[in-house]
């Protein structure tokens, strides 16, 4: 009878009496299985996998002889056999012992006499190398068995390397140039040079180009269009207001004026103190038309082309264009609540109290310089501004420009002072862009309880910082610091804020770059070099520091030159308040020449009470001479994900301690002078490992944790010295295991304690080295 056995309702025929034997109850604990057939004379023997579903029967029932064998310890492959017949009297192997013996007789299975006669004669096919490669395996002479395949002691292990970081994105913006080295690409915006009087370059501009109107030759009127108009010239006696019989004095013409009527003044000096609503003054130029008086109330009316030497106040919906306050006793424009301005071309020169005052209103301001004024250039109470070509430059005042309850957006702007703060803005929206801040004393830009956007910036000379915020959400990119270092100033320093993101971002001269409490943040394209602080007994800088900061993600970064931390980040905001973030998340990092402080720190570290996972992609750290990456978790744990990581000449490569998880894939830790990983937290997977040691003490060295069950295994690695030891595990390490891998020009290849370690090792190579057991450390 031919065909399958397994649950196919075949019918074996014995002496004339049908049979279904169906399977065997052993089939589905066996991993072989062997059919022996016919009576002893002509015993016939057929090997299977009882794992397949349909396996060989029996081609020839006689005397309805059927005994099946399994086998729990050993398979078809590791036997050399193949599924179907196989030789039963040769000069081969006897068959290994089975577990389990059972023939088949009209009253079914039943259990088969161990001792029976036939049995002992039968043999299986002699084992070589062909049978082994058949199934995948290679031949172990000393078992007489095919096993797995071990390396080639003559081969070189070479586990897959890490990927290197992304490039930066180093694109510049419209208007701004490219500088610095290819790989710490930076943009800013060059000016084309000093510019005289009332001229002004900004943000994007190649030349200096005047605010002012130049003045027309002689002592004319300005040109003006059809309309009917009123002319005065200063001291004229007799006039009717016509251009040949121009009025003498300004409030005559505007006691003469209605709505829609323009008045154009001669160069010359006039006094009033309000101008009605709806009607148009024009001086022929700045530089040469001057109101003066007390004070000057614009009544929804229009001012062009003349000085002010008074105050002015604005109501209603109201105009200026190409106007010059100069020194002003007192807020040089005062915009009223509910008034509406609209300005262009507009200096304000030397006011005492400040130069333009908003407060519940509105305006739209373009072409703006003010110079010299005390208190605050630009105070926005609220009210909703934009301004656009905008020049502040001070000496000594409170602030370029303020913000409550408001919202200004600004852009094409210069901000330079000596003493004084840039912007702030409180319970307010700032929208910045393409603009420049350089103050010698005092920070760049600042907000609290609001919203900030920053694009194209370059803040130079802000040594209590560049960019702050508190209980704020912030949007930076394409930002250019230069800082004077000051003890413990950070270039963006983000207090309790909430959905900050920057991008593409260019710091020096700092003691940090990022200071980030209680922040989540997204990190993309930074370059944080040539950090430094003013404490020379004790210089301590940091690229990016974050405590309490999650999510916290950085994405193409490249940092280091300075005395500190790339990056550290913990998970503890203010004293005594706790801060746990959720992830910690950095991709495409480069750190180098990290030189560590007094305290040991340096290189890249996660640190106690951290993120409850952390994933690190791409990372690469080079010359951070004390620890390439420092991850810790206590008392929680921490999560630990990490691909493609390269750390080169440190003193030990990857530090990690606590109790959450870690697997680490591509890994390669070169030029390491003490330990390339110290690990003091499990379980612990590490897959495609490369630890080349320079002279240092150990590759891998594990200290027990508090855990009762450990794990801690290596796959796919290679050791190579020189190094005192390879592999160091202190006394009550748990579960190390070894898998396929290589240890190669070290003294002592595994550092074990006496008791307590369950080691083990699976296709690993030593070349050099010895295995030492001892009660304590005692290897190097």
């Amino acid at each position: 009878m031919k065909g399958p056995l397994l649950g196919l309702g075949i019918t074996l025929a014995g002496c004339g009496v049908p049979v279904d034997p169906g399977p065997p109850e052993f089939i589905s604990d066996s991993r072989l299985g062997l059919w022996v057939i016919g009576p002893p004379e002509e015993r016939q023997l057929i090997a299977f996998d009882p794992a397949d579903p349909i396996y060989p029967a029996p081609v020839t029932l006689q005397d309805g002889w059927l005994v099946g064998l399994g086998f729990q310890g050993t398979t078809l492959g590791q036997q050399g056999l193949v599924a179907g017949p196989q030789v039963l009297r040769a000069e081969g192997r006897p068959l290994p012992t089975p577990d389990r013996r059972v023939r088949w007789t009209t009253m079914g299975w039943q259990d088969e006499d161990p001792n029976l006669a036939g049995l002992e004669a039968l043999r299986l096919p002699p084992i070589d190398a062909a049978h082994c490669s058949a199934t995948e395996l290679c031949l172990d002479s000393r078992l007489g068995l095919c096993e797995p395949c071990r390396p080639d002691p003559a081969a070189v292990i070479s586990p897959t390397g890490p990927s290197p970081p992304s490039p930066l994105e180093a694109a510049c913006p419209e208007g701004w140039g490219r500088v610095g080295p290819d790989d710490r690409p930076a943009c800013q915006w060059a000016p084309p040079g000093p510019c005289g009087a009332g001229a002004v370059a900004l943000p994007g501009d190649r030349a200096c180009g005047p605010i002012l109107a130049s003045c027309p030759p002689g002592d004319d009127f300005p040109p003006l269009g059809p309309g009917r108009t009123l002319h005065v010239r200063a001291g004229a006696t007799g006039g009717d207001g016509s251009r040949a019989a121009p009025l003498g004095l300004l409030d005559e013409a505007l006691a003469r004026a209605v709505a829609g009527d323009r008045i154009a003044l001669a160069p010359g000096d006039y006094t009033t103190s309000a101008i009605p609503t709806g009607v148009e003054v024009v001086g022929a130029c700045a530089e040469r038309v001057v109101i003066e008086g007390a004070s000057l109330r614009l009544r929804g009316a229009t001012l062009q082309d003349l000085s002010l030497e008074l105050p002015l106040r604005i109501a209603g919906t109201s105009t200026l264009a190409g106007i010059l306050s100069r020194g002003v006793n007192g807020a040089a424009i005062n915009v009223e609540p509910g008034a509406v301005l609209s300005a262009r071309r507009l200096l304000i020169h030397g006011a005492r109290d400040g130069g333009l005052v908003i407060t519940n209103a509105r305006g739209t301001l373009d072409q703006v310089e003010i110079r010299g004024s005390g208190a605050v250039s630009v105070q926005v109470g609220g009210s909703t501004v934009s301004m656009t070509r905008a020049a502040i430059d001070f000496e000594t005042q409170d602030k370029a420009i303020a913000v409550e309850r408001g919202h200004l957006s600004l852009a094409s702007f210069s901000i330079a002072g000596a003493s004084g703060d840039g912007i702030t803005a409180l319970q307010s929206g700032l929208q910045l862009e393409n603009g420049t801040v350089a103050i010698t004393d005092g920070q760049g830009i600042s907000i609290q309880r609001g919203h900030l956007a920053l694009r194209q910036l370059w803040l130079r000379q802000v040594p209590q910082g560049a960019v702050g915020l508190h209980l704020a959400r912030g949007e930076l990119s394409d930002l250019r610091v230069e800082g004077t270092p000051s003890d413990r100033t950070a270039a963006v320093r983000a207090n309790d804020s909430r959905d900050l993101l920057v991008e593409r971002a260019t710091i020096t001269g700092f003691a940090a770059g990022f200071r980030l409490v209680a922040t989540p943040a997204l990190l993309r394209d930074l370059v944080i070099t040539e950090l430094a602080s003013t404490d020379l007994e004790q210089p301590r800088s940091v690229g990016i520091q974050a405590n309490g900061a999650g999510p916290f993600e950085v994405e193409r970064a490249r940092i280091g030159g300075f005395v500190g931390h790339g990056i550290a980040m913990a998970g503890a905001g203010f004293p005594g308040q706790e801060i746990l973030p959720s992830l910690v998340r950095v991709e495409d990092l480069e750190a180098f020449a990290l030189t560590p402080d007094l305290e040991d720190n340096g290189g890249v570290g996660f640190f106690e009470e951290g993120a409850l996972r952390v994933e690190l992609r791409r990372v690469r750290v080079v010359e951070a001479s004390q620890r390439g990456l420092e991850i810790r978790g206590f008392p929680r744990g921490t999560e630990l994900v990490a691909q493609d990581l390269y750390v080169e000449g440190s003193a030990t490569g990857l530090e990690r301690s606590g109790f959450g998880a870690s697997i680490l894939e591509r890994v390669e830790l070169r030029n390491i002078s003490e330990r390339g990983i110290e690990l003091r937290g499990r379980p612990f997977l590490a897959q495609a490992l490369r630890i080349a040691g320079g002279g240092g003490l150990r590759g891998l060295s594990v200290t027990p944790s508090d855990l009762t069950e450990e794990l801690i295994e290596f796959r796919d690695f290679v050791i190579t010295g020189p190094l005192g030891a390879a592999v160091v595990a202190n006394g009550g390490v748990q579960g190390i295991r070894l898998v396929d891998g290589e240890i190669s020009n070290v003294d002592v290849a595994f550092g074990l304690p006496e008791e307590g370690a369950d080691f083990a090792t699976e296709n690993v190579i030593l070349r050099q080295g010895t295995i030492r057991r001892t009660t304590a450390v005692g290897v190097p």
